[in-house]
């Protein structure tokens, strides 16, 4: 079960927002084989757009990590692109 999104300490002991971590194997192996580990049944594009706006639409998000991309296993950048795209949407509409 992932964890709730934490504030982000300013060092002031006031929250500055929190951090957004991916973790890209959570996208279902049909559409995502550039991951070590392959899962199916995992989230489409239209579905972690749908996560990543929620989670961003708040205005507390102070960053996005992406992890677990293996471009060693998309030869021709096209999953890459796709993965782009899906970042790349206006979180605002």
């Amino acid at each position: 079960m992932p964890l709730p999104p934490r504030r982000a300490d300013t060092g002031d002991g006031v929250g500055a927002g929190y951090w957004i971590h991916l973790d890209v194997d959570v996208l279902d192996d049909a559409i995502m084989p550039a991951v070590d580990y392959r899962q199916p049944d995992g989230l489409t594009w239209q579905e972690l757009e749908t996560v990543l706006r929620t989670a961003l639409s708040g205005g507390g998000a102070v960053g996005l990590t992406v992890a677990i991309f293996n471009p060693r296993l998309d030869p021709d950048g096209s999953i890459a692109r796709n993965l782009g795209d899906c970042l790349a949407f206006d979180s605002q509409g």
